[in-house]
Order: structure tokens, then C-alpha cells, then sequence
């Protein structure tokens, strides 16, 4: 009976995803992680587990009797005994790459980072095209969740920002009347959470409600780095002036902790 690690991640996708693969699947180059349009939209990885994992049936396991794996395995060898890169892109996603020196495993890029196929190296989104290759904006689509994970939901931590604006946007899952959450989006990708100076306030729209307007939060080309703009903070009835902040971003490696994983901390 197969083990808790060893079944796939599975989460929802917008159907957006499946305009050109109606009723169809999409693999990756290693068959570790594929789109599935057969009904409800899904994406469903094998890619957290060991070196080479596949997905076989509804598990996850280092072999496969696919012939077209093995086929796009001797693909992989014979583009790496032609590149003089040790690393490539796969065909079908773009978030996703390998090693030569060991093609058989895909690998992903540091979120919200694409692979390109002009350097050859993950790369701020902004400066990739992704052609053909399918273009994840969310998290939790570079990071589904375990299988059977009873915590909270990988979108409580990392919301999906697809369809929103640049900006501050009301927090697409820590929501309700009056609720002070709000999430920064940038290209549709999710760059941090942040809660609105006073508490007893909602968030609504662009703005902290008698908290002053945060809709000038601007973001540089470095997604490392964010400069808030508090215009003011309400105590009680007096109007305290705060002056501009510089809030840094650490981005942890990606770990297995669905809670920890990826998440942003202040410095």
C-alpha cells in the first residue's frame, strides 16, 4: 500500500488552462507533473518526491511502463550531448528545467521566477517569454499541496493574484466584513500579505479604512523589495504622520512545510 509521500499533489486551475488541451492532458518532459483538463481543471505533481519520481496511475514511483516517458527521457539525453548548458527547459512548462547531470528529474524555479530559454537560468518573470509553455502565476500551482494535508489551505498563506491588479487587493481568502487583510499583487503574482495598520479597520478595495490611503504602494523592478507608503495612522482621535518605510523580503528555499514553505518574512 503506497505511503503518505508517495501519492501526487493535486490542486484546482483556472479552465483558462485548458483553452488549447480541452478534454486532454499535458506532461512534463519527465512525466513527474501534468495539466488535466479531463473535467475539473487540475494539476496534479510528483515533483516534491525523490530524484526521477513519476507519476504512475495515482501514485507516485521512480519507474514507469510508459513508452512515451522513456521516449522523452532519450530526448532529454540527446539535447544534453548537443547544449553546451548544463541546464534546459522544459517543453511544456515554463516554471520548470533540468540538469544534465540528471535529466531525468525536473526541477522548479524559485517562485515567481521562469526558466528562459535564451540563458538558460530562472529569471524574474517579467524578462521571460514563455512561447508555448505553460505559464503558472500562483504559488501553490509551483507548490500544490500534500496529499491529505489537514492544515490551512496553501492559498490562506499564498493567495492567487491572477486577474487582479498591481497593487494592494483585498485578500482573496482571509475575508469577511471588515477584515483588514489585504495581499500585494505584481504581474498577477502574489508578493506578500499585509494587514492594515489599525485592525479594528476593514480593508476595502485600495484602502485601510480610516487608516489612510495605501493605493501608492509602489514596487521597484526588484521583487526583493517593497516601499510602503503609510500616509497616516489613526490613534483614537489624533492623526499620527508615519514616514515612508522600506520593507525587505526574504524568500526561503522551498521546504514540505505547507505553512512555512516559500513564505516572505520581514528584516
Amino acid at each position: 500500500m503506497p505511503n503518505f509521500f508517495d501519492y501526487p499533489r493535486t490542486i484546482r486551475i483556472n479552465v483558462s488552462y485548458c483553452q488549447n488541451i480541452a478534454n486532454s492532458v499535458v506532461t512534463s518532459n519527465d512525466c513527474g507533473a501534468t495539466i488535466d483538463c479531463r473535467g475539473t481543471a487540475r494539476f496534479v505533481s510528483c515533483l516534491h518526491r525523490y530524484s526521477g519520481s513519476k507519476l504512475n496511475g495515482s501514485t507516485c514511483s521512480k519507474t514507469t511502463s510508459s513508452e512515451e516517458c522513456s521516449r522523452k527521457l532519450q530526448e532529454r539525453q540527446q539535447a544534453c550531448s548537443t547544449k553546451k548548458s548544463g541546464l534546459l527547459p522544459d517543453s511544456k512548462f515554463c516554471h520548470l528545467y533540468y540538469d544534465c547531470s540528471d535529466p531525468a528529474k525536473s526541477k522548479i524555479c524559485q517562485y515567481p521566477k521562469l526558466f528562459s530559454t535564451k540563458t538558460n537560468i530562472c529569471r524574474d518573470f517579467k524578462k521571460v517569454k514563455c512561447g508555448s509553455r505553460i505559464e503558472f502565476k500562483s504559488y501553490c500551482q509551483y507548490y500544490p499541496p500534500q496529499h491529505g494535508f489537514r492544515g490551512p489551505p496553501c492559498e490562506l498563506y499564498h493567495p492567487n493574484c491572477e486577474g487582479y491588479p498591481d497593487g494592494a487587493n483585498p485578500h482573496t481568502e482571509k475575508t469577511g466584513a471588515g477584515s483588514p487583510w489585504y495581499m500585494l499583487c505584481k504581474g498577477e503574482r502574489f508578493i506578500k500579505e499585509g494587514i492594515c495598520p489599525n485592525a479594528r479597520y476593514g480593508f476595502n478595495k485600495k484602502t485601510c479604512q480610516g487608516a489612510g490611503d495605501i493605493s501608492g504602494v509602489t514596487m521597484g523592478d526588484n521583487l526583493d523589495t517593497i516601499v510602503l507608503s503609510v500616509l497616516c495612522l489613526i490613534s483614537h482621535d489624533r492623526v499620527v504622520s508615519m514616514p515612508t518605510m522600506s520593507v525587505n523580503l526574504v524568500e526561503p528555499s522551498h521546504v514540505d512545510n505547507q505553512k512555512d514553505a516559500g513564505r516572505y518574512f520581514l528584516i
